[in-house]
């Protein structure tokens, strides 16, 4: 109805009998998810006749009738109507491609799996610092290395999936972080630790950032806002990895066996994906050089808000483990529900967060969501 609604009154009333209306509507629901799109220069999405006959089974021995019979008979109803096809906003239609679809779920499980491999290794923040005797501030310093493989790992990241295109780089980035996954549970010392958190940081950022860049190449074509529910999934991967490391720590699995456990789940879930996400010219761009220009004022600004949030996220994923095993005692299970509860509300955030950005506003959205949050941490504090 919305795409309906957007056609000029001429097109959708050719005639003066508002009953007119019906059959169209009906063709579409009928149709809805049957209709190629029709736009052109688009290889995924073309109009021409064989992809049309393709998509509806006509050169199929399985040929599906209701399929058959939209294409044939609904459309030509609507065009005969005054109605152009092409007229309609088909934009729903992009997941309905069986390569899209594919590499929307391929999307989502690599954000769930990133999530997931954050959400075991702050399960056992506590254990690590227990098994090394380090204090906090030392532990700080450590968790800083991680921040700075992140850091590092932008600029290259972003280079290499422009020429590579995001697809490729998401691919063999899984590989890597499952292997990064198991350095970081060796604990052979404290510097190995550090060195291994530096790398865990800048392998998971790797992938973290590429997997954003791919789910930008499918909201692009989908041109709506569906990025929300993409970091949804993270967060569901961070609550799920958290509950399983805070079972896991209860029953006292050594923290290198759970590490290594984690890396072949990634490793099998990268395997069955891997060849699930766009092809490279999908996103694949030349990098063009420009003069250097002075940051606007906005980028500064949401770039504070993104370091409030970080703030937000930082203290329970790091440190509520720790203030809840130290100050109040709270067994391994317990000290992982900080963490777990933090990402239960960031899922239910962020599955409302498309939906809420539509109807109130980018800008709305983000005054009100960061008082919220600020209230949250004040009173936690």
């Amino acid at each position: 109805m919305g795409a309906l609604a957007r056609l000029p009154a001429s097109e959708l009333m050719p005639t003066k009998k508002k009953e007119a209306i019906v059959p169209i509507i009906a063709a579409k629901v009928a149709c809805q998810k049957e209709i190629p799109n029709p736009r052109k220069n688009d290889p995924y999405e073309s109009a021409s006749k064989e992809t049309f006959a393709a998509a509806h089974g006509q050169n199929s021995e399985r040929a599906d009738p209701l399929r058959s019979f939209c294409a044939m008979k609904l459309v030509p109803l609507i065009s005969s109507m005054g109605i152009r096809v092409g007229a309609i906003d088909y934009d729903w239609h992009m997941f309905e491609n069986d390569e899209f679809r594919k590499a929307r779920l391929a999307i989502l499980i690599a954000f769930l799996i990133n999530g997931f491999s954050v959400g075991n290794f702050v399960s056992r923040i506590p254990d690590y610092k227990y098994e090394l005797e380090i204090s906090n501030g030392v532990l700080g310093a450590a968790l800083f290395c991680a921040s700075i493989g992140v850091l590092a790992a932008l600029r290259p990241t972003s280079r290499a999936a422009a020429k590579y295109g995001s697809g490729p780089v998401v691919k063999f980035s899984a590989f890597t972080l499952a292997l990064a996954v198991p350095s970081v549970g060796l604990l052979f010392n404290l510097p190995w630790f550090l060195f291994s958190l530096f790398i865990y940081g800048v392998l998971s950022s790797i992938h973290d950032l590429s997997i954003n860049a791919h789910a930008a190449a499918l909201e692009n074509r989908a041109g709506k806002r569906v990025m929300s529910t993409f970091h949804a999934m993270w967060s569901i991967g961070g609550l799920t990895g958290g509950a399983i490391g805070g079972l896991l720590a209860s029953v006292n699995v050594s923290i290198l066996f759970h590490a290594i456990g984690v890396g072949i789940f990634i490793v099998l879930v990268a395997f069955a994906t891997r060849n699930w996400f766009l092809p490279a010219d999908a996103d694949q761009h030349v990098i063009e050089k420009h003069k250097k220009r002075k940051t606007p004022r906005k980028f500064v600004i949401l770039g504070l808000l993104g370091l409030c949030g970080a703030l937000g996220e930082g203290a329970a994923s790091d440190w509520g483990g720790v203030l809840a095993r130290d100050t109040y005692e709270a067994s391994a299970l317990m000290s992982a529900l900080p963490y777990v509860f933090f990402s239960a509300t960031m899922v239910i955030g962020r599955l409302s967060g498309d939906f809420l950005a539509h109807k109130f506003g980018v800008v709305r959205l983000l005054t009100w969501s960061g008082f919220i949050a600020g209230l949250g941490l004040t009173a936690g504090l």
